[in-house]
């Protein structure tokens, strides 16, 4: 059984976290935060993956805290995909940390559109770049399930990152 744990502001990680649960057998899609309702949460599945969007270049705080509250102690492969705007992000190490006695085995990040109307001289992307970006986001879902469903490691240095726009 995989569990596929998602946090999902504006929707971009919840539409990565379906497509997940489309294509992997026997899978199970959950919102951290109807975990976070019921702390000391003991995960007994085989695999998990963690979806969350990147916020202030880390994680955000309810996924720090669905970690924190969590045993996984008889998980025995985990992988992580964050989505993200673009900007640099280093921070899986943080969720190591939280898992205590293991580690995520892949990581992965999705660069999607923006959706900050805060940054300077917004507007919003075309519909070319969102298809672009969504276009290349399935390819990359693709080979990530691959290295899920073999249970191989994947610990990616990140060189996507782009130059943010403001």
């Amino acid at each position: 059984m995989i569990h596929i744990y998602y946090f999902s502001g504006t929707g971009n990680s919840l539409f990565i976290a379906r497509k997940l649960n489309e294509s992997l057998a026997n899978s199970k899609l959950i919102p951290i935060l109807n975990i976070l309702k019921n702390p000391q949460n003991k995960v007994d599945v085989e695999k998990v993956i963690f979806v969350f969007p990147v916020y202030a270049l880390t994680i955000p705080l309810p996924v720090r805290d669905f970690l924190a509250s969590s045993d996984f102690s008889s998980v025995q492969y985990f992988a992580a995909v964050a989505t993200r705007l673009g900007l640099y992000f280093n921070d899986f190490k943080r969720i190591d940390k939280l898992l205590k006695t293991n580690k995520l085995n892949s990581y992965f990040l999705l660069n999607m559109g923006s959706n900050d109307v805060k940054i300077k001289n917004y507007s919003c992307p075309s519909e070319e770049k969102i298809q672009a970006l969504e276009i290349l986001n399935l390819s990359e879902i693709s080979r990530i399930i691959k290295i899920i469903i073999n249970s191989e490691n994947s610990r990616e240095i990140d060189s996507t990152y782009l130059e943010p726009e403001c």
